[in-house]
């Protein structure tokens, strides 16, 4: 599939590359709420907008997070393969040029920064990934599993 030159296709390749691990990991989460809670809310007679918001949602917000992480990661290489292919600027085209001239510095002063990014990515993932739990749960994720279990309609 080809999407052109310049920004647009770049976000839609790395957007399409991180759509999916997220979707699963959503999907896994939302389907992997224990049967004894399910039947619990069943037989407070809780209705499927409630089942879905006060336990299911919450019980997936770990893998949900997950999902991101992963995606957060694959979009950044997704951005980076997309500039390979079809751009004449950032950090792929970079890559790509300097392998071209034999400008071995340049090219891993290109890796080093891409492995900065995804540093300072993940970083910023983990401050907000421990804002929304301590939000959602009031603690952190070391005893999240803890929180899960203890929900009520």
């Amino acid at each position: 599939i080809w999407f052109g030159f310049g920004m647009a296709p770049k976000i839609i390749i790395a957007a399409l590359i991180a759509f999916f691990p997220l979707v699963e990991n959503t999907y896994m989460g939302l389907t992997s709420t224990p049967k004894s809670q399910l039947e619990l809310f069943r037989a407070l007679r809780a209705s499927r907008l409630t089942t879905l918001l006060k336990l299911r949602v919450p019980h997936a917000v770990p893998a949900i997070f997950s999902g991101f992480r992963v995606a957060l990661m694959l979009s950044l290489v997704g951005a980076v393969v997309a500039e390979y292919v079809g751009a004449n600027q950032g950090l792929g085209a970079l890559i790509i040029v300097s392998q071209g001239t034999l400008d071995t510095e340049l090219m891993f002063v290109s890796f080093v920064i891409l492995t900065a990014l995804g540093l300072c990515l993940d970083w910023l993932y983990g401050i907000v990934y421990k804002i929304v739990l301590r939000k959602l749960y009031g603690n952190t994720a070391d005893d999240i599993s803890s929180s899960t279990t203890r929900l009520s309609v």
